[in-house]
């Protein structure tokens, strides 16, 4: 009798310590959820960069209200900056300069980004440089060989 006795405090004592051990599992979600698809994806329009643009920020966008165009925080190359997000422009303008020195150049306005450029009244054969102005928003033409007086730098601008 006390070895049944003992065999049954025996066991309930493992039941006990196995019903106080019970795992529990908590499960947290957020909806939306912040990764997956989505149907359609709304900014609110600001006027001007709701936050500072830096390393903490970047990749960071905001809709700019007014301009009409959607902004990401980057770094340029120079610094970090709110830069108009590409794939697609909503208007474009031709800015034109006439030169006076054997380089010449001319720059985008404002938030216009330069797309293209060229040059009129050189010949080809005479022609050094024809490129986006390094670290600038415009276009440069060269002509070291001289004759480029009188000759017209033009960009195609774009936002």
């Amino acid at each position: 009798m006390f070895r049944k006795i003992l065999t049954l405090g025996i066991m309930l004592t493992f039941t006990s310590f196995a019903y106080a051990q019970q795992e529990s599992v908590t499960i947290t979600t957020y909806y939306p959820s912040p990764y997956g698809v989505y149907n359609e994806l709304r900014l609110y329009p600001n006027a001007s960069p709701p936050s500072t643009c830096d390393i903490n920020n970047e990749g960071a966008m905001y809709y700019d209200s007014s301009i009409h165009n959607l902004k990401v925080c980057r770094y340029n190359g120079t610094a970090y900056a709110w830069e108009i997000l590409g794939g697609g422009f909503s208007s474009c303008t031709t800015v034109s300069n006439t030169c006076s020195a054997d380089v010449c150049s001319v720059d985008c306005p404002g938030e216009y980004t330069v797309v293209s450029g060229g040059w009129e009244g050189w010949k080809f054969d005479n022609i050094d440089c024809n490129k986006p102005i390094p670290g600038g928003n415009g276009w440069e033409v060269c002509n070291t060989g001289g004759g480029a007086t009188g000759t017209t730098v033009f960009a195609i601008c774009c936002r």
